[in-house]
């Protein structure tokens, strides 16, 4: 599976999950988070701008009249918590350009776009901390990626391990969001100790994960192995239960009965002879 399969399959799953705006992905592959915008919303306590609601994003793409833009909605917008599909991170860059002859014109505005594509591994940890329920600024997730081995993002991650351990935190249901979001990133950044414990816990989850796997198959076939035989081995006629009993079966052609033992997990013949 391609990057771009994976980044659009997180993001089928984020909506449906309710974690992404269904009718501005659906309808305009525009990806907006409410959870984001409720996030950041102390942050614009102080300011004279205030902050973007999902009602007015919603507006602006189904009412193209409302005098804005897409282009508009969609650039530089970690405030917003908007991003178009096509272009991540786009931000448009104006430039003059100076006009030969005359000199009495004024100076044309030409837009350029540059697309800087975050890398596969940046976005899978951002998507891998919103999906359990966690926040943390771009920043933030350099400096993880710069501290933090290549390996521990994959199955059973590092972020994982730190997002049970913050959950397991005395008074954690009782904190605020803001304060699990703290928790989470000091225990993420600045806790070594716990660094110290993550081999041990995903060597023991891993154990775990294929400890279940063999008692499925276990039990696959022991399931197998219990349906009785749908046809006589001796005579090639057809098998049916006797009395009722799940570990007996007769053929209804030659009279011979089968018991079934647990130990060898297999129908014996048991006559008549």
């Amino acid at each position: 599976m391609s990057d771009t399969e994976k980044g659009l399959a997180m993001i089928e799953l984020m909506v449906k999950t309710e974690k992404l705006d269904r009718d501005l992905w659906e309808n305009h592959r525009v990806i907006a988070c409410p959870a984001f915008l409720e996030s950041i919303t102390d942050a614009y306590e102080r300011r004279l701008n205030q902050i973007i609601t999902i009602e007015e994003i919603r507006a602006r793409f189904q009412n193209p009249s409302s005098g804005v833009s897409v282009s508009e909605t969609t650039t530089e917008t970690p405030q917003s918590g908007v991003f178009d599909d096509n272009n991540p991170q786009t931000k448009l860059k104006e430039s003059k350009v100076k006009e030969s002859g005359g000199g009495n014109n004024p100076p044309k505005t030409e837009t350029k776009t540059e697309t800087e594509e975050p890398p596969p591994l940046f976005l899978d940890i951002k998507n891998k901390i919103t999906t359990e329920g966690f926040f943390l600024d771009d920043k933030d997730v350099d400096l993880l990626i710069s501290k933090t081995d290549p390996t521990w993002f994959g199955e059973n991650s590092f972020i994982e391990f730190i997002a049970e351990v913050a959950r397991g935190r005395p008074g954690y249901a009782e904190k605020t969001r803001d304060q699990r979001r703290g928790l989470f990133r000091f225990l993420l950044l600045e806790a070594p100790e716990r660094r110290d414990e993550f081999p041990h816990w995903r060597a023991e989850r891993e154990k775990k994960a294929q400890s279940e796997v063999r008692a499925k198959t276990r039990e696959e076939a022991y399931r197998k192995a219990r349906e009785p035989p749908s046809v006589c081995p001796r005579c090639g006629g057809s098998m049916a239960p006797w009395e009722g009993k799940d570990d007996l079966s007769k053929c209804l052609s030659c009279g011979g009965w089968y018991l079934f033992f647990e130990e060898s997990q297999e129908w014996d013949f048991q006559g008549p002879d």
